[in-house]
């Protein structure tokens, strides 16, 4: 019983179920907005008449907001019409409105329910981290939502020249089967299929190059089936040393649970100051 309150508090104080409320928050504020704007014109212009052998002075404001809503909604009961042709006008702009607010509200609002948040994502830096006692170019790849499968990951290096945007010069890519939490993609730098990428790392450190390096993330969400992309730039400046990736699960006291403190993502132990003039060298 605790679990399923536990899971419960979990989703509906959850990211994505605090956009749907702020969604549906936002359209029903501007509906209200829209329905005031139109009984306001329909009221201050006197152009509404009733069906019921009333004069129309004797239309109130309430009856005007009535007429306006249920003109929002194309329901037109009758018994109430525009009388004059500034009420037909304004009538018009509001059929209008109410068309175009409905499709936009109805069809974002599928679109939340249905889309796959977000859950895949990468450290804000990428590293260059030694451990094993080799040199390696690591990006750490975290996920907070389901089991992505048939993962794949490709690191671009392209000049950011926009001249010379489309000019790759250098393309590498790993393979998960499955991506559970965390995955570390990492390059052996010290191979030599990998060594053009290891000689312009240097040059980016060593002559204080430009780079963009892109790293684009798919895979197959295990749940449902849909695809999984993820992309992201870093640039010189997110280019790191670093040693090990501080852990961002820790065990739960008396469960076999872990807890995941993703705040710690991007966090690593430093690299000393003569690994990184061994690299510089290497």
């Amino acid at each position: 019983m605790r679990n399923s309150m536990n899971k419960l508090v979990k989703y509906v104080c959850g990211t994505r179920t605090k956009i749907i409320i702020a969604f549906i928050v936002v359209a029903l504020f501007i509906y209200i907005f829209f329905l005031l704007i139109f009984a306001s014109l329909y009221f201050y212009t006197n152009s509404l008449c009733s069906t019921q052998n009333k004069p129309a002075t004797s239309i109130s404001f309430f009856d005007c907001l009535y007429f306006s809503l249920v003109s929002f909604h194309t329901i037109g009961y009758g018994d109430i019409l525009p009388c004059l042709p500034v009420g037909k006008t304004i009538l018009f702009f509001q059929s209008i409105t109410s068309t175009i607010y409905t499709s936009i509200y109805s069809g974002f609002l599928v679109y939340l329910f249905i889309k796959r948040p977000q859950n895949v994502f990468t450290s804000e830096d990428c590293f260059i981290r030694f451990i094993y006692d080799k040199f390696w170019f690591s990006i750490r790849v975290g996920n907070r939502g389901a089991e992505v499968i048939n993962c794949k990951a490709s690191i671009e290096l392209l000049n950011p020249d926009d001249r010379h945007r489309d000019k790759i010069f250098i393309q590498v890519a790993e393979n998960l089967t499955l991506l559970v939490k965390t995955w570390y993609v990492d390059i052996d730098l010290t191979k030599k299929i990998n060594l053009r990428l290891l000689r312009k790392l240097q040059d980016v450190i060593n002559n204080d190059e430009e780079i963009l390096i892109r790293f684009l993330f798919t895979g197959i969400d295990q749940r449902n089936g849909t695809p999984v992309t993820f992309l992201k730039c870093f640039s010189s400046k997110n280019l790191k040393f670093g040693h090990w990736f501080n852990p961002v699960n820790a065990k739960n006291r008396g469960r076999n649970t872990f807890n995941f403190k993703w705040r710690n993502f991007n966090s690593i132990e430093p690299m000393d100051f003569e690994k990184v003039n061994e690299f510089k060298t290497l």
